[in-house]
């Protein structure tokens, strides 16, 4: 498969993302004007959407949720990719290795928890 064709609004787009969540950048660029936390946020791909293709969703912990929309499946693919790696890298390195794994299994808990409430 051939790589997608990069555009100057797509290279904009995807320099700020690696700018906001810390990963390399591959050239220098003004500070973002929009900052998102994205500490325990949850990041999924809309495929529903009535009106557009390649919509993700980004749900915050402060309960915001954002949409966007990405040029091709590809391309949605690797944002949705790329913030749920930048996320588990910042939760492991808050953590260590020992603590990121009773933390998750505390949070495996704690969902499947909320789902047996949700579905009595």
């Amino acid at each position: 498969m051939a790589p997608a064709k990069e555009t100057p609004d797509r290279a904009c787009t995807q320099e700020r993302l690696e700018g906001v969540l810390g990963l390399p950048q591959r050239s220098v660029e003004a500070a973002p004007k929009h900052l998102i936390i994205v500490d325990g946020a949850i990041m999924q791909p809309i495929p529903e959407h009535p009106k557009r293709d390649y919509i993700f969703c980004l749900s915050t912990a402060f309960g915001d949720a954002y949409l966007f929309q990405a040029p091709c499946q590809v391309e949605l693919e690797n944002w949705v990719n790329s913030i749920h790696s930048a996320c588990a890298a910042a939760f492991a390195r808050h953590r260590g290795k020992t603590g990121t794994l009773h933390l998750l299994q505390e949070e495996i808990f704690r969902l499947e928890k909320n789902i047996e409430t949700v579905s009595i």
